[in-house]
């Protein structure tokens, strides 16, 4: 493990994001499609076979022997059979340009808990644990009465965010029973429903200050400001386009107490599936401290220093959620359903704004 450096020379970590699924389901098709549409940020992906991507040559612009580099500044790895290899690769053969975001492909054998472990060395810090399914296939389960086979168990029960990928080849009846039948398996992921893996970047990789949604809610954050209210009035729909989510980016010069924090977040609405944000702590001003949310997960755990150039610290606060468009708020109280796809199809599934389970937290002060 030594053989590691830090990815950022002493900078704020890189973000590793873990995207597993069974063969065929569409996760070739999601790395291609974050590659693309990357927001303005160098992505890092690392997979097996880079080739598989389809990548055409007016995007590439520099083959090299185990990787090829994008116009975009995105970069592909191959996995050449350790993906511990492939980061220290990444970081000696682009260290001057180093992406602000990796993610790594997960075998339909490999389990994302055991994986997620590659989050941890030095210089990187987890980014999120997703699994993509593809739709007929769950399908074809529920209607033989079989049970997900082991390495998918696991993958779901793990799973912080799901992509049930492939939703448009299924009669609109059928969705809510294989959205359910996915739900019943899973541990605590929160679900998207895509075509053609479809799904906004930043709901895969989050937000941050530096690449804010253009669309983005700016804002002051304090204990009181409130994401809930906005979504009781208007109805959440699920992702149909590139643009089809709702951001905020809040920040404040005063010092966080992390007590009040806590108890906000734990608030937040269940249309929020990723969070990300770097706070200035009360009673810890000599150190950064990373706040990361994934599905209903989220973290809050100390980072490296702050810089002696960093004067007084800005904290920010980047959330991303499903879209919302107006429509008839409900009495506090009554029940509440969030509808997705098209507001007409009765039996598309509707989430719950409010978690019908406990909320957890993990990564207490580190």
């Amino acid at each position: 493990m030594n053989r590691f450096v830090l990815a950022r020379g002493g900078q704020q970590r890189i973000p590793l994001t873990i995207v597993g699924g069974p063969e065929g389901v569409g996760k070739t098709t999601l790395l291609r499609q974050l590659l693309a549409c990357s927001d303005g940020r160098r992505i890092g992906v690392v997979l097996d076979h880079p080739s598989s991507l389809g990548l055409t040559s007016a995007m590439i612009s520099k083959t090299l022997s185990n990787s090829i580099e994008l116009h975009n500044r995105s970069v592909c790895l191959a996995v050449d059979g350790d993906v511990g290899t492939a980061l220290l690769t990444l970081h000696e053969t682009h260290h001057a340009a180093l992406p602000e975001h990796v993610v790594v492909e997960a075998s339909s054998s490999a389990t994302l808990l055991r994986m997620s472990g590659y989050s941890f060395l030095p210089g990187f810090r987890p980014g999120g644990l997703i699994t993509v399914l593809s739709a007929p296939q769950i399908a074809q389960l529920r209607e033989e009465g079989a049970e997900p086979d082991s390495g998918l168990e696991a993958q779901l029960q793990q799973a912080e965010l799901l992509v049930l990928n492939k939703v448009d080849l299924l009669k609109p009846a059928l969705r809510p029973l294989v959205r359910r039948w996915v739900l019943q398996r899973s541990a605590r992921a929160r679900l998207i429903e895509s075509e053609h893996c479809l799904v906004p970047t930043a709901m895969i990789l989050g937000a941050s200050i530096g690449h804010a949604p253009v669309h983005a809610i700016h804002g002051e954050w304090s204990p009181g400001f409130s994401i809930e209210s906005e979504a009781r009035h208007n109805r959440i729909v699920q992702p149909r386009h590139a643009d089809d989510y709702r951001a905020w980016l809040l920040t404040t010069r005063g010092s966080v107490d992390a007590r009040s924090f806590r108890s906000w977040v734990d608030a937040l609405p269940d249309s929020i599936l990723r969070g990300d944000g770097v706070l200035r702590i009360t009673g810890e001003r000599s150190h950064r401290f990373q706040f990361h949310r994934c599905g209903l997960r989220w973290s809050l755990s100390r980072d490296e220093p702050w810089g002696e150039t960093d004067g007084d610290p800005l904290s920010w606060i980047a959330l991303v959620g499903l879209a919302a468009t107006p429509g008839m708020g409900k009495a506090r109280g009554s029940e509440e359903h969030v509808g997705t796809g098209e507001l007409t199809e009765p039996s598309h599934f509707r989430p719950p704004l409010r978690a019908s389970k406990p909320r957890r937290s993990i990564g207490e002060f580190s």
